[in-house]
C-alpha cells in the first residue's frame, strides 16, 4: 500500500469520528431540550431596565375652568324648563326657568304692607315734633308765667306780713300807752298770723310745682318722645327691611329666568363621582333645587383635566407632579400621557360604600394626540387611570411570577440539564409585575419562569433557616418600616385634622353659642357695657341731681335769656362741659333749656340703672364715677 493510500484512509477514519461524535452531541442536546420541552418549561433572563411602580383608578373628564351657575332664588324651587345637556348655547341665551309662585306670593305680601303703611314713620316723626314743641312751650312758656305768678304773691304776702308786724309792734306800744284796747292787740296778731301763714302756702305752692307738679309733666312729655322716638326707629328699620327685601325679591324674580352668562356647551353639575344620587337630586326637568346648589357649568375646552377616584391605600402614596397615563372608554386603543396637578387631602361622601375614595386631579398632557386620534373630547368621558407612584432606573428585574419564597427568604430557580437548582436572591422595590433584584442574579443568568408550579421539584431551605442576605435584609426591612410608618401618619392626621376646640376654663360648663339663654346672657352683658361707658360721662352730675329740671336750667342760665352758652357752663357747671356735644341737639354751640331738660331725664336713668345693677349684680359690675347724691 502506498503512501498516498494510506493518508488517504486516515482522513477517511478520522471525519468519520467526528461526524460521529458531532452525531451523539446533536442527541445529546435533542434529548436535553426534548425534556425541557416536556415539563413546559419557560426561561428567561434578568433584565435591566426603569421599574415603575403604578397605582390604578377609574376618572372622568372635566375642566380645570369652569362657568359655574348656581340657583339664585332663596329657598326650594323647581326647575319648570330646561335645555338639554350638551347643547351649545350663546352669551345670554336662556337655559332653565325656575319655578316663582312663591317668590310671587312674598312679593304680593310685602307690597300690600308698604300700600297699607304709608306714613308710619312721619306720623312718629309728626309726633316727635309735637312733644318737643310742648316741652319746650312747657318750660319756657308755662313754667315762667307760673313761677312769675307764685312769685308775684310771695312777693306781695312777703309785705302784708311784714305790714302786720308793723301793726303788731305799733299796737303793743300804743296798749303799753293805754291808747289801745287788748282786744285790738289780737285782732293785729291774728292778722299777721294770717299773712304769716299765707305766705308759707306760697312757698309750699312753689316747691310743690317745682319739685312735683313741673318735674312730673316734664317727666311725662321726655317720656312720650323717647317712646315716641323708639317707635319710629322701629318702624323706619321695618319699613327699610320690608323695602330691602322686596327689592331683593324683585332682582330675584328677574334671575327665575338663568341665562348663560358665557357661550358654551351645557353641562348639569350632576356630580358624576358620586354614586348612589338619588334621582331627585339630579339636575332635570320638575327637580327641587336650593339656594345656591350648583345646575350648570360651562366648561372651558382647552382646559380639560381628569378627575381620578383612588382608595385611600393608594392615595396617600400619589403626589402632585408625578407621571399618568390614561385610557378612554370610547378609545381603549390609545394610551394619552398626564400629569398629577392635585390630590385632595380628604374623601368623597358615599354613603353606600365603606371605602373611602379620594379625587386626584391629573392634567391632560396630550391634547393634540387626542384630537388627531379623532376624539372630540367632553367633560364626562370616562377613562382607565394609572399614576407612577414610583420610578426607578437602570435596575435589574425580573418578574414576580420568577421568584418563590420560604420563609423571609426569596429564590429563583434554574434547570439545566435535567437538573434543577436554585438560588436566593436579595430584592428590593416590587410592583405589581416586575422585581428589583439587588443581588444574587446577573444579565447572564437563565432561570424558571412561573417559579412556583415548580416548588415541589427541589427541596428549598427550610423558613426558619437563616439567610445569607440577613444583614441587608434588616436594613432594607427598616428603611421600609420608616416609609410606611410615614406613609400611616400622613394617612392619619389627614383624616384626624379636626378644628381645635375652644379653651375653656377647667370645671366650667361648655354652652351652646346658639341656645336663648345664652344670646340672652350675651345681650345682657352687652348693655351692662354701654351703661358703663355711659355712666362714666354722667356720675359727675349726680351732685346736682337734687335740683329740679327747672331749678338746673336756672342755675345755668344766669343772665336769664333761655340759652346756656359754654361761658356759663365753665363757671357754673364745669362738669357739663364734656357733654356740651351730647345734649346739643342742634348743634349750634349753646344749649336750650329743652337740651338741658332731656339730657339731664337721661342721665338720672342712666345713674338709677347703674345703682340698679350694682345691687342685682352683688358689685359684680360696680361702677365708679361721681359721688351719690
Amino acid at each position: 500500500m502506498s503512501q498516498h493510500t494510506r493518508i488517504k484512509n486516515r482522513f477517511r477514519f478520522v471525519s468519520l469520528f467526528l461526524l460521529f461524535a458531532l452525531l451523539l452531541s446533536g442527541i445529546y442536546y435533542l434529548r436535553r431540550d426534548r425534556g425541557d420541552r416536556d415539563l413546559n418549561i419557560i426561561k428567561l433572563t434578568p433584565q435591566r431596565g426603569t421599574l415603575l411602580d403604578e397605582v390604578y383608578g377609574r376618572g372622568h373628564v372635566s375642566s380645570a375652568v369652569n362657568v359655574d351657575i348656581t340657583s339664585p332664588l332663596d329657598g326650594d324651587s323647581t326647575i319648570v324648563q330646561i335645555l338639554p345637556e350638551g347643547v351649545h348655547v350663546e352669551k345670554d341665551e336662556p337655559i332653565a326657568r325656575l319655578d316663582t309662585e312663591k317668590l310671587e306670593n312674598r312679593i304680593n305680601m310685602y307690597q300690600y304692607w308698604l300700600d297699607e303703611n304709608p306714613g308710619e314713620v312721619e306720623q312718629h316723626k309728626n309726633d316727635l315734633e309735637k312733644y318737643e314743641f310742648d316741652l319746650e312751650d312747657y318750660l319756657m312758656g308755662t313754667v315762667k308765667t307760673k313761677c312769675m305768678e307764685i312769685e308775684n304773691d310771695i312777693v306781695k304776702k312777703k309785705e302784708a306780713l311784714r305790714q302786720s308786724l308793723i301793726n303788731v309792734k305799733m299796737s303793743d306800744q300804743l296798749l303799753a300807752l293805754g291808747y289801745t284796747t287788748k282786744a285790738q292787740v289780737d285782732i293785729d296778731q291774728v292778722a299777721c298770723q294770717k299773712n304769716e301763714n299765707d305766705l308759707k302756702e306760697s312757698l309750699l305752692e312753689k316747691e310743690i310745682f317745682l319739685k312735683y307738679t313741673s318735674e312730673k309733666e316734664i317727666t311725662d312729655i321726655i317720656s312720650n318722645m323717647e317712646a315716641t322716638k323708639t317707635a319710629m326707629d322701629e318702624s323706619a328699620d321695618w319699613t327699610g327691611t320690608i323695602e330691602k327685601s322686596l327689592k331683593k325679591l324683585l332682582e330675584q324674580y328677574d334671575s327665575a329666568v338663568i341665562k348663560a352668562p358665557n357661550p358654551g356647551r351645557i353641562v348639569y353639575a350632576n356630580q358624576v363621582l358620586r354614586p348612589g344620587r338619588n334621582e331627585n337630586e339630579m339636575i332635570r326637568e320638575g327637580a327641587t333645587v336650593k339656594k345656591g346648589q350648583l345646575l350648570f357649568r360651562i366648561p372651558d375646552p382647552s382646559s380639560m383635566q381628569i378627575q381620578a377616584l383612588l382608595t385611600e391605600e393608594n392615595v396617600f402614596r400619589t403626589k402632585p407632579g408625578m407621571k399618568a397615563s390614561f385610557v378612554f372608554d370610547v378609545q381603549k386603543n390609545y394610551s394619552f400621557d398626564g400629569e398629577v396637578i392635585k390630590v385632595n387631602q380628604y374623601p368623597e361622601l358615599d354613603r353606600h360604600s365603606p371605602v373611602k375614595k379620594y379625587i386626584v386631579q391629573i392634567k391632560i398632557n396630550d391634547t393634540a394626540r387626542i384630537l388627531k386620534a379623532g376624539i372630540d373630547l367632553r367633560t364626562g368621558f370616562s377613562a382607565d387611570v394609572r399614576i407612577v407612584v414610583n420610578e426607578e432606573k437602570d435596575r435589574l428585574m425580573i418578574p414576580v411570577h420568577a421568584v418563590v419564597s420560604s420563609g423571609d427568604k426569596d429564590f429563583c430557580l434554574f434547570f439545566n440539564r435535567g437538573k434543577w437548582d436554585y438560588r436566593e436572591i436579595l430584592l428590593g422595590t416590587i410592583s405589581d409585575r416586575m422585581a428589583v433584584v439587588l443581588e444574587g442574579l446577573s444579565e447572564k443568568d437563565v432561570i424558571v419562569a412561573g417559579a412556583v408550579k415548580y416548588k415541589e421539584k427541589i427541596s428549598l431551605p427550610a423558613p426558619g433557616d437563616p439567610s445569607r442576605f440577613k444583614e441587608k435584609k434588616e436594613i432594607l426591612k427598616k428603611e421600609r418600616a420608616e416609609k410606611e410608618l410615614l406613609e400611616k401618619d400622613r394617612a392619619k392626621n389627614h383624616e384626624n385634622q379636626k378644628p381645635e376646640p375652644e379653651k375653656v376654663h377647667p370645671g366650667a360648663p361648655v354652652k351652646n353659642p346658639n341656645e336663648p339663654n345664652v344670646q340672652k346672657n350675651n345681650k345682657a352683658q352687652d348693655e351692662i357695657k354701654i351703661i358703663k361707658e355711659q355712666y362714666k360721662k354722667y356720675a359727675p352730675l349726680r351732685k346736682y341731681f337734687h335740683l329740679t329740671t327747672v331749678e338746673f336750667c336756672r342755675k345755668l342760665d344766669r343772665n336769664s335769656d333761655n340759652k346756656i352758652g359754654t361761658d356759663e357752663i365753665k363757671k357754673e357747671m364745669p362738669e357739663l362741659f364734656p357733654l356740651i356735644k351730647d345734649w346739643d341737639r342742634n348743634q349750634n354751640g349753646t344749649l336750650e333749656y329743652t337740651d338741658l331738660a332731656i339730657g339731664l331725664y337721661k342721665a338720672r336713668n342712666i345713674c338709677k340703672k347703674a345703682d340698679s345693677l350694682s345691687l342685682s349684680q352683688n358689685e359684680n359690675h360696680e361702677i365708679k364715677g361721681g359721688d351719690n347724691e
